[in-house]
Formats: C-alpha cells, structure tokens, sequence
C-alpha cells in the first residue's frame, strides 16, 4: 500500500435543475432515477480500474460520492473517465470532481476549495449547435428525437437527448428505488394531476454544519493510522443515510394517514441521499411532512452522536407554487430558502451550531427572481424597517425566532377572521404601515360581532404574544427594524386550501391549545 492516501470527490453540478427541468412527473420521476443509478455506476467504474485498490469503497449518496484511493494513479484513472460515463449515461448532467493528499493538513478543507474552483469552470458543449438545427420546445436544447404518442393523430414532441433519456427511464414503472426507501409498496404521483391541487409545495430539506464535521473526521491526530479517518468517514456516511432515510420515513407516515395506503399517494420522492432530500407534495401536506421529518432527523442522530461526531440539526425551504409554475425555479427558490434558514439561524442555536428551522415562501408572479430579490421587493414594507415575513421558523424555541407551532397556531386562528379585511390588512402593510394599524385594530373590533370571530381573534392575539410580537403583529428585531408573521400565516392558509384548511380547524384547535 502507498504510504499516501488520496481523498476524491465528486458532486452533481445543477443536480435539482437537471431533475426539474420538465413539469412532467414521468421526467421528473425518471431523472431522479437516473441519479439514483448513478451510484451504481460509479462502483462498477471504480471496480474496472486498473491496479489493486485494496479496501477501497466508494461512499455513496444522491448526485455525489467520496473515495479514498489507495495510489495517485488509480485517482488519476478515475478522473480521466468518470465524466465521459455519466454524460452517457445522464445526457445534460454536468459533474464536478477533485482529490487532494489525505496528509492531515485539512483535507477536506483543501478538497472543497478544489471543488469550487472546479465549479467556476464553464462547461463547453461540442459540437456547437447551429442555427438550423431543430430544438426541444420545452428546454431549448437540441432535439434527438420525437416523443412517442399512443395516439396516432397527435404531434409528437421533439426531445433533446437527456430530455429523451429520463422520458424512457421514467414510463418504466410507478415504483422506484427512491420511493421504495421511504415505504416499499407505496405507489406515488406519477401525473401532477394525481395531486388533485392546484398548489404544489417543493419541499427541500439539507443537513447543518455538516462541513465542519467532516472536517473533523478527516483530520490526521499524531500518530493515528491513516486508515482510521478512512474508517471514520465511512461509519460516518453510512449512519448520516440512515438518518436521512428514517426522517424521510417519519415524514411519510405523517401524512400517509389521510390517505389510503394502498392507492396512489400524491407526492413524489425526487432526491433522497446523504443528508439531502427533495420532495413534491401537495401543498396542505408539506408543513406536516417537514416538521415531522425535522423532529426525527435530530432524534435519529442523537441516537448515533457518537459516530456522527454529535447530534445534527437540517433547515428545510418550501416553495409553494401552482402546477403549472416552472418547476425548476421553484426547486431553485426552495433551495435559496434553505440556504436563507441557515445563514439567519448560524450558531444561534446550543453550543453555537445552527438549529432545525424552514422558510417558505408561495409564488405570485410569474417573474420570480431569488430570494434575495423577492426580500426586497415583495417583502419589504413601505420602508426598509419594515419586513413581511418572520422566517424562518425554528423546530425548538430559539430566542428571536418564532417555532413552526407557533405558525401553524397562527395560521388556524387567522382563517377564522374575515378574509376580505384581513386581506386588506396585509396589502396596507406593505404601502401604508400607519392605515394598516388602524385597520387591524378595527378588525378587532368588528370581530366581537360574532362569536367565532371574536374567538379567533384572542388567539390570534394570543399567538402573536407567543411569538415576541405586539397587538399590531409587529416584532422588533434585536439589530433593529420589525418583522410580522401575519402574511406568512395567511400565505399558508391560501397555499394549503381554503377548503382543506377549514377541514383541519378541529386539529389545529388542538394544537392551538398546547401552543397556548
């Protein structure tokens, strides 16, 4: 054996776009799929290298995977060829990969930089695509062919060659590896249809501080045998893809109890693996399933902290969007609202590390930009003090932040005011925060009118006491500026369903009471 040990990496570029490029579940389904192949691939690739390589195993997870090889010329052999495979395998999937010297001088640390510079490489396609060329009218790449049709008298749709790829992959079978992790049997989605909604939620859930673990691990203490990080690391992925797996179960079975078991569920499963997870869901059922998912995510690790290195923690970001919203940029918007949780929420939590909490945020126009962008142009009050949003939402009390209980109280007591007015509040908060006042309060006052109403307005005031904000719904930040819940609550309210949401009055007034 070499005395030198080479850490590899390789991650997905654009893993989610790649997936959600299309609007169709059978695509959808069907690139998710590929991925999940991928990983098979890769072992059969590693396994046909040439030289011995010992116990060299391959750590696999969802668009991405770790080796510790054992010479710099197997390393080298697997770079050379690693990227021509999966762009015949996965047309249209671009891949990233590095490896560096497993010395102890911060491996991992010098691995990730090398990957970041290799993600600002621009990736050329060859040959270029010439005006004349026909193109796929639902991506805007070069066409390979015509979709099959049963009906003879249709058109039949050109498809580029990854678009064409995940199309055959995905008209398979409605069972997959990925669903099949989560509840073997289980049937899901496979038409948006199957939904029965017009609101759709992409959920996207990722793992905290999960860098500097793994920097951790890959750290050479004097005079340790530089098999046992080798070791380490791989106890750790295997514990970190059963936590991920359990929580996704956990999320599953909280929702999967107002529906039949043995029909088809509406959801779909499109990335499950190493501490990430992406899901379509109606949109009534995503808050249930994040939370869920959350609580056992954090259970699960404590449960294996020591291999883990500790307990962990994951922040979630929902898009709520209409079906027939580009599903590509509500993945991205779900990502960016992930990353939001976690840069808001960093080291605020016990010994300093980043607490379980979500953001979410329900689509409107049909130009989103990021989230950063929305901030501050659908978000912002008349002045910039002023924010229309509270998130994120913490799974436990965080000091500063409002808990996704809280959130739910809040959204079930708010349905129980009148909707006109109520609307009108909210649209007065974001042009004139004074008139807005005057006119919550004069909600308050007409509420006593009727009796449920009145009922509903205690708890709504009840609940924003809970979450640190006044009378008006205001919180004041401790680096200055206010923020309010209360369109967040009634954006969750109209993304859930009216209809759905008054069916569920009974369970949050339960809940409204341990709450309160």
């Amino acid at each position: 054996m070499s005395e030198t040990l080479y850490l590899y990496r390789f991650e997905a570029k654009g893993l989610q776009q790649f997936i959600f490029q299309t609007n169709r579940l059978r695509e959808i389904k069907g690139g998710s799929l590929l991925i999940e192949q991928l990983g098979e691939l890769l072992r059969v690739a590693h396994a046909a290298l040439p030289g011995e390589g010992g116990d060299e195993q391959p750590m696999v997870a969802a668009g991405g995977a770790t080796i510790v090889f054992q010479t710099r010329a197997r390393a080298e052999a697997f770079v050379a060829t690693w990227p021509v495979i999966v762009s015949r395998y996965v047309p249209g999937l671009q891949v990233v990969q590095a490896f560096v010297a497993l010395d102890g001088e911060d491996a991992w640390g010098r691995l990730q930089r090398a990957l970041h510079v290799e993600r600002q490489r621009l990736e050329v396609v060859l040959p270029e695509v010439g005006p004349q060329i026909l193109r796929a009218a639902r991506t805007g790449l070069p066409a390979q062919q015509r979709a099959r049709s049963e009906e003879a008298d249709l058109p039949r749709e050109l498809q580029d060659k990854g678009l064409a790829r995940r199309a055959r992959c995905g008209h398979d079978s409605r069972r997959d590896p990925v669903g099949e992790r989560i509840a073997p049997g289980q049937q899901w989605a496979f038409e948006l249809g199957e939904l029965g909604v017009s609101y759709a939620a992409i959920v996207h859930i990722d793992g905290n501080d999960l860098g500097d673990r793994l920097r951790r691990l890959a750290q050479v203490e004097s005079g340790e045998p530089v098999e046992r990080i080798v070791e380490r690391l791989m106890c750790f992925s295997e514990a970190l893809s059963e936590v991920t797996e359990l929580a996704a179960r956990a999320g599953y079975e909280a929702i999967v109890r107002s529906y039949d078991r043995s029909g088809v569920l509406p959801a779909r499963p499109v990335v499950l693996g190493g501490d990430d997870i992406t899901m379509i869901l109606r949109a009534s059922d995503a808050m249930g399933f994040t939370r869920a998912y959350l609580q056992c995510f954090e259970r699960e690790s404590e449960a294996r902290a020591e291999v883990l290195g500790g307990a962990l923690s994951a922040c979630a970001g929902i898009a709520f969007a209409q079906t027939t919203y580009p599903f590509d940029r509500a993945c991205v918007l779900a990502e960016e609202l992930c990353a939001f949780s976690k840069s808001r929420l960093r080291g605020a939590g016990a010994q300093r590390q980043t607490p379980s909490a979500l953001a979410f945020h329900r689509v409107t126009t049909s130009a989103t930009g990021s989230y950063a962008e929305i901030l501050d142009t659908e978000l912002r009050g008349e002045d910039a003090a002023h924010m229309l949003t509270a998130g994120p939402y913490t799974l436990e009390p965080v000091e500063g932040y409002a808990t996704i209980q809280n959130l739910q109280a809040l959204t079930g007591a708010i349905c129980g005011l009148p909707h006109g007015p109520t609307r009108e509040v909210l649209s007065l908060m974001k042009f004139a925060t004074d008139r807005a006042a005057l006119r919550w309060r004069r909600l308050g006052e007409v509420s006593k009118d009727s009796a449920a109403s009145h009922r509903s307005w205690g708890e709504v005031i009840q609940t924003l006491e809970l979450m640190g904000c006044d009378e008006g719904g205001w919180r004041t930040e401790r680096a200055g500026g206010q923020r309010t819940p209360l369109l967040d609550a009634w954006s969750l309210f109209v993304s859930e369903g009216k209809q759905e949401r008054e069916q569920q009055v009974g369970e949050l007034a339960d809940m409204r009471g341990d709450c309160l």
